[in-house]
């Protein structure tokens, strides 16, 4: 017990000098800050790609209920709607959106004609340049005009099989109208994907998660400076090969609980408990891992150089903002990895607490030999 009250006062002193930096301090308070300015961000309106909407003849009902589909539901592309085909045009010319869709005048004769199996133009798209979400972009488009087409293309149907236009056909379409979707998303953790502006919030917690580990190296950047002017030199050997790792984990927890109340405010923790287990082995591995690299780095300029490399692989390797599938042993090495696949499954809760284990073992072997160099 005395051993375990002596560690919580050494935790606590250092835990005191880092807090009276105001730059740390300016961290822990702008970190929740600024996830809930993204969540407000994120319910804005906002989109991936901006798209300018004219239609012709307002009145056409094909046109302007192809338009309504597209204005009423949320998507990540926003829509502007615009009066003047000039309009949408110069939105285009100058940056203001990535593309005009223009409905012509005659928006739903040109789709009869379509169903005809005749030559038909029903929108003029004007784009500066095609990219994959401009392509993705247009399969909405379709998606929009496509229960009007398919009125038409069942109409001509019927009528070529009677040989004379039948009236009244919409009743009996629109009896047969399925209106649920027959696709539902979820997350991994089972929650529905109802609002896809949320695109925003869904890299958080991987950005947070490298803040951690940012926190991390700048508390290994400070021991050379200690260890240099001898600040531990009157401990044991054995202590000074732990005291750095204290070290880090005075600057990761207050980080890490700043963290976590950062994506409890932006709505995406799990099981609390769970997501508190979670954070303390990640803060572990990541002192036990910047740790590593300092002792292996040797010197504050290598370290120094070592800290943007580590931090691009990670953003790159480990599944911040999508799971690239490269790499898979270094992805293996960096501690982000397993805390990001850890969230959802236990199989990935285990994998953390091995990769951690595995770390620990690795890491103190090379502090004590660098410590029985000093």
């Amino acid at each position: 017990m005395s051993k375990l009250r002596r560690l919580l006062l050494w935790y606590g002193l250092l835990s005191k000098r880092l807090l009276r930096r105001p730059a740390y301090l300016a961290v822990l308070v702008l970190v929740p800050l600024f996830c809930v300015a993204i969540l407000l961000f994120s319910h804005q309106e906002s989109g991936v790609i901006t798209v300018a909407l004219h239609c012709q003849d307002p009145s056409d009902p094909a046109a302007g209920q192809a338009q309504q589909r597209l204005l009423e539901k949320k998507s990540i592309i926003r829509y502007i709607p615009c009066d003047t085909e000039a309009e949408a045009r110069d939105a285009v010319v100058h940056g203001r959106a990535d593309a005009a869709w223009i409905f012509h005048a005659d928006t739903s004769e040109q789709l009869e004609r379509f169903a005809r199996n005749a030559s038909a133009v029903a929108v003029t798209v004007v784009e500066r340049e095609d990219t994959v979400f401009l392509m993705v972009a247009r399969e909405k488009l379709f998606g929009a005009l496509y229960p009007d087409l398919s009125f038409d293309i069942f109409s001509r149907f019927i009528a070529d099989d009677a040989g004379e236009t039948v009236d009244g056909l919409e009743r009996y379409y629109h009896s047969g109208t399925v209106n649920e979707e027959i696709m539902r998303f979820v997350s991994a953790g089972g929650d529905e994907l109802g609002d896809p502006n949320h695109y925003l919030v869904t890299p958080l917690r991987g950005i947070l998660s490298l803040l951690l580990m940012l926190s991390g190296f700048a508390s290994a950047m400070y021991c050379y400076k200690e260890e240099r002017i001898g600040s531990f030199v009157w401990l044991s050997q054995r202590k000074r090969m732990l005291l750095p790792i204290l070290c880090h984990l005075t600057a990761i927890l207050p980080a890490a609980l700043a963290v976590y109340v950062a994506m409890a405010l932006a709505g995406i923790l799990t099981n609390p408990l769970r997501e508190l287990l979670l954070l303390a082995l990640f803060c572990l591995g990541a002192a036990l891992f910047c740790e590593l690299i300092r002792c292996l780095a040797g010197r504050p300029e290598h370290l120094g150089a070592l800290i943007p490399i580590l931090m691009i692989a990670m953003v790159v390797l480990c599944p911040v903002f999508m799971d690239m599938g490269i790499l898979r042993p270094v992805q293996k090495m960096l501690p982000p990895y397993f805390y990001l696949r850890s969230v959802y499954t236990q199989a990935g809760l285990s994998a953390l607490v091995i990769y951690t284990a595995v770390l620990a073992m690795v890491t103190l072997p090379v502090c004590w030999v660098r410590q029985s160099r000093i």
